[in-house]
């Protein structure tokens, strides 16, 4: 029963009611069909391409975004009120003041250079010591005249005298009376070759002027010599002196301004310089050349800038006590100083003059204007009534640049607000 099964069921492959579908008819195997074109896939890959270039910009701006507007830069230019007037004008030291401040510093410097002076021979010479002194008349209001060889007299003693008469004014409100002389030593010899001092004059000792009429030095005593010397010829001398002064004005001078105050000047009419020269020699040493030694002491008075400004335009500019104002061509302006204290001992006698023509500029306080545009709108109408009514010595405030463009304000951190100032 199993067998007769197994047969039904068995393929008759001699059966030509069955052929293969891979066969054609007369039995040979059929081709196979081509295969259908594949589908293009440019427009699914540039699609992924955008959405992973967008994932990536996408980022990059919000960073470039965040960046411009923390790093917001704003430049304003502002146009500052300006005259130009014709000055001559003078006054005291002494009404210069600053909240109890001195308005002044003495500035000191010194140095000394040398030069080697071909020797001629020696000589027998006496020369006298001679030097600069200032004599105060502290006793009364009335001039006090000294006749010709006058003496002055050291601590030590030894006697100086004035070669022609003088008067010395009257004392008056602001200190003593004062003259600077030339005094030559009552004798030859180095001796007489002494730094400053004090001096008194013994013709008017017992009498009531003696304590009020007396003298400083305003140079050393030089010059003063008894004995054998090396001789050198006076155009050699006088050529080294002339050479060694210029290099050594040029050299304290360059000192002397770098010890100025910040916020100080200090003019070439405020400088006062003062020589002695020495010669050293070795006159057993015939041949051997006299070396020249020239030495200078520079005082200068150095002058706080701002505060002799506000005086000048105190002085010359209607409204100008009020309100802040530079100078900004001071150095042109011819200046003076009328010192009666060659000494510089008592500046608060000294008169400054200013002449010419001065450009007076109104100061303006950048911080405050910082303050005020931090923050506010990027309104050209709102800012301009503020300048207005807040800064009235702008003449124009123009905004020359904004960023980032898209900023609808001032940056609130008023340091990133820049302020450029135009003179016109």
């Amino acid at each position: 029963m199993l067998k007769n099964t197994l047969q039904d069921i068995v393929i008759n492959k001699n059966s030509s009611s069955q052929k293969s579908s891979f066969m054609d008819e007369k039995g040979h195997r059929k081709p196979f069909p081509p295969r259908p074109p594949r589908r293009p896939r440019s427009s699914n890959i540039n699609g992924i391409f955008l959405k992973r270039l967008t994932f990536i910009l996408f980022p990059i701006l919000i960073i470039i975004f965040v960046v411009l507007t923390l790093t917001s830069r704003v430049v304003v230019e502002i146009t500052q009120q300006v005259e130009t007037k014709s000055i001559n004008t003078s006054f005291p030291l002494a009404e210069l003041s600053n909240n109890g401040d001195d308005v002044y510093q003495v500035v000191s410097v010194s140095g000394s250079m040398e030069k080697k002076i071909p020797s001629q021979g020696l000589k027998d010479i006496e020369k006298k010591a001679t030097g600069e002194i200032v004599i105060f008349n502290d006793y009364n209001k009335s001039p006090q005249r000294l006749i010709a060889r006058t003496r002055f007299e050291t601590p030590n003693g030894l006697i100086f005298r004035i070669q022609d008469s003088a008067t010395v004014p009257g004392k008056t409100s602001t200190g003593p009376g004062s003259i600077q002389v030339t005094v030559q030593a009552d004798e030859p010899g180095e001796k007489y070759n002494i730094a400053l001092e004090d001096f008194t004059v013994p013709g008017l000792k017992g009498t009531p002027a003696f304590k009020g009429v007396y003298a400083r030095s305003k140079t050393p005593m030089t010059g003063g010599f008894s004995g054998f010397t090396k001789e050198i010829s006076k155009e050699d001398e006088d050529g080294a002196r002339e050479e060694l002064k210029s290099a050594l004005v040029e050299s304290l001078k360059k000192k002397a301004m770098e010890n100025v105050p910040e916020g100080h000047i200090m003019l070439d009419e405020a400088i006062f310089i003062t020589f002695t020269e020495k010669k050293e020699e070795d006159i057993t040493k015939e041949n051997e050349p006299v070396t020249f030694i020239l030495s200078a002491d520079l005082k200068g008075i150095a002058l706080e800038k701002k505060v002799i400004e506000t005086k000048i335009a105190r002085k010359t500019i209607i409204g100008g006590e009020t309100t802040a104002i530079s100078i900004t061509n001071f150095n042109d302006l011819i200046f003076k100083l009328d010192s009666k204290n060659s000494d510089l001992s008592l500046l608060e006698e000294t008169t400054l003059s200013f002449n010419g023509d001065a450009v007076f500029v109104w100061d303006i306080d950048k911080n405050a204007i910082q303050k005020a545009l931090s923050g506010s709108p990027k309104d050209e109408t709102a800012y301009q009534k503020m300048f207005i009514e807040t800064f009235p010595n702008i003449i124009h405030a123009k905004v020359i640049t904004f960023t980032p463009f898209w900023a609808r304000k001032f940056p609130g951190n008023p340091d990133k607000i820049e302020i450029i100032e135009v003179l016109k």
